[in-house]
């Protein structure tokens, strides 16, 4: 059964006016429940549909609106019809050429933008078009050109697998020069995030490496968190040789913003052993569901705010307002290359593997995921939380940069590097609707086994 709503209200756009449409006989055809349904042309990223009033007013007596999730095809519709489907739910047209980079998604040093290219798409051909694109653009920055997600694959898949220039072959002698630091995203430090990344440490920490869950505020803003970093790696740091970062989430929101704010306080000696930043689906540049929930005055927005005051939770919207906001507005992007001359970069962005170019895995799924689409007037394929486009690095940060793609949603624990691969296929199993804590140890020890030593080198 379809699930309606009597209201447009809820559905509108956030500037574009409405231009209802009959929906194509080649999809209504197929359509299981009603046929006779309407779209909003002008709707962008996921179409709105609805139900026209009956004109004798007995049936229909008011336009009813149908969730674009709830447009259910039969059984038997025909696979090219229903791939067109997914392009046409998703805002784009089945068979219009993919557009372009325009001028100005381009850097004044000639480099591609793909945040501001994948919005374009977004916009002109649909989400799940601009996710395929957006896969193919982040391979084209990929450092290892693909070489990196073959390893992981290899060791994800095979746990007794070692490759012999991992980090995993490092002698026991050397790693406890080494420290391994993980910070935490969004939920504190009771909630699974946090068992998983205290799970991820312990089984580092098991390896012979000094490996720490550094405890920053998950409630709180990244210039406070960057403030926590900056003093606990400033009595650390002196004691190694080497350091690896780890972030999930918000955690990777935080240590740019030390990076571009307090790093470079540091001596230089004690920056360059700051050898890789590895970032878990990372919150890199704004996350336009921060910008949702903090900076819309729309009922749902609204709602969440005052009950996070009324239970006394008022700073979690300090915490997720901070990842409204862009981290590097007002700094050079090659000022972390600067400071940290020696690091290297590894992102795994989390690309939603929904036909239609959205997640179905987000913990959040039906509930912010299209509110925010709707909000927006810029967007793109994202997790849940975070643009995919937006969890990589920016244009011209000097920076190599790794990049293996995550198929599934903000928490990446659910997601898979393939249709058949999950991150975490032990701990997981077929869970779907929550994060298995020990999903942490097993990812960061596949991780461990494939990543070549030269990156820390």
């Amino acid at each position: 059964m379809i699930t309606i709503m009597a209201t447009s209200a809820a559905f509108a756009g956030k500037s574009k006016s409405s231009d209802w449409r009959d929906v194509p006989e080649y999809y209504a055809k197929y359509f299981k429940y009603n046929r006779y349904m309407e779209y909003d042309h002008n709707s962008t990223f996921l179409r709105r549909f609805r139900v026209p009033q009956h004109p004798s007013g007995k049936s229909n007596q008011q336009d009813t609106y149908v969730r674009w999730s709830d447009v259910k095809l039969k059984s038997d519709t025909p696979a090219d019809v229903r791939e067109c489907w997914n392009i046409f739910v998703s805002g784009g047209e089945c068979g219009k050429p993919v557009v372009t980079p325009l001028p100005e998604h381009y850097t004044a040093e000639g480099t591609l933008d793909v945040l501001a290219y994948s919005r374009y798409v977004s916009e002109e051909n649909g989400l799940r078009v601009a996710r395929d694109v957006l896969v193919q653009e982040l391979a084209k920055k990929d450092a290892s050109q693909g070489a990196l997600l073959e390893r992981i694959l290899k060791t994800t898949s095979d746990i007794s697998y070692t490759y012999p220039d991992s980090f995993s072959t490092i002698p026991q002698q050397e790693r406890k020069d080494i420290g391994v630091y993980l910070v935490l995203g969004i939920g504190g430090e009771k909630s699974a995030n946090a068992a998983l990344i205290q799970k991820a440490a312990d089984q580092i920490r098991h390896l012979g490496f000094q490996a720490e869950m550094l405890k920053v505020d998950a409630n709180l803003g990244s210039d406070y968190n960057s403030a926590m970093l900056n003093d606990m790696l400033s009595q650390r740091l002196p004691k190694l040789k080497k350091v690896i970062l780890v972030a999930a989430s918000k955690g990777v929101a935080d240590f740019i913003t030390f990076f571009l704010n307090q790093g470079q306080n540091f001596p230089q000696e004690q920056r360059d052993k700051v050898r890789l930043m590895v970032s878990l689906s990372g919150v890199i540049r704004p996350s336009m569901v921060a910008d949702f929930l903090t900076n819309s005055n729309r009922p749902l927005p609204l709602m969440i705010r005052g009950l996070l005051h009324l239970t006394g939770k008022g700073d979690t919207i300090k915490g997720v307002g901070s990842l409204s906001h862009n981290p590097w507005q007002g700094h050079d992007p090659k000022m972390v290359k600067q400071s940290f001359s020696r690091m290297k970069w590894l992102s795994l962005p989390a690309i939603p593997e929904g036909p239609e170019g959205v997640t179905h895995l987000s913990m959040w799924e039906g509930f912010l995921k299209t509110p925010s689409y709707r909000w927006n007037d810029k967007a793109s394929p994202m997790d849940g939380l975070v643009e995919s486009a937006a969890s990589v690095l920016p244009p011209d940060t000097g920076l190599t940069e790794y990049i293996v793609p995550v198929y599934g949603p903000h928490a990446i624990a659910l997601g898979s590097y393939t249709g058949s691969l999950r991150v975490a296929p032990e701990a997981m199993g077929d869970v779907t609707d929550r994060v298995v804590p020990e999903a942490g140890a097993e990812m960061l020890s596949a991780l461990f086994r494939a990543l070549p030593i030269e990156l820390i080198q």
